[in-house]
């Protein structure tokens, strides 16, 4: 916009000598991309705190995990299985469930949207919603990392 304000004054100028173009465009620009950035700031430490609260409980809930499975390991260690061996089962148990998760995941969301969610994002209650509601293969991603 800058730009396309300062191609207009140098054409002015060019056409008719010696005026002046007076805008406030430069300074409105200036002040809407100020205004802009400091309405990320509150997005950013909200999205910060999620964040940091889903890796809390991730980690919560892996000690709870490793706890739990302290007896099948002490177990397995105890008929002659290796530290490998034993995290390598564990490892592999735990992945067949992350694997499972990610696959099922975009399908019960995709679900519990459609079904319970729908009629509240649209208020007058109807089913026919402009909101395109499909799976893609994002989805599928997101669930992965």
């Amino acid at each position: 916009m800058k730009r396309q304000l300062e191609g207009l004054e140098t054409d002015l100028n060019k056409r008719y000598p010696r005026t002046l173009v007076l805008s406030r465009l430069g300074r409105t620009i200036d002040e809407y991309n100020r205004a802009f950035t400091l309405a990320k700031v509150p997005l950013y430490l909200y999205l910060s705190l999620v964040v940091v609260v889903v890796l809390y409980f991730l980690a919560l809930i892996t000690g709870s995990l490793g706890r739990s499975q302290a007896e099948e390991a002490g177990l397995l260690r105890s008929r002659g299985a290796s530290v490998v061996q034993v995290s390598g089962v564990l490892a592999m148990a735990e992945g067949i469930v992350a694997l499972a998760a990610m696959v099922a995941g975009p399908f019960l969301a995709w679900a519990i949207v459609k079904f319970l969610l729908l009629g509240t994002i649209n208020p007058r209650g109807e089913f026919d919603t402009p909101i395109p509601l499909g799976l893609a293969g994002d989805m599928f991603w997101m669930g992965a990392l």
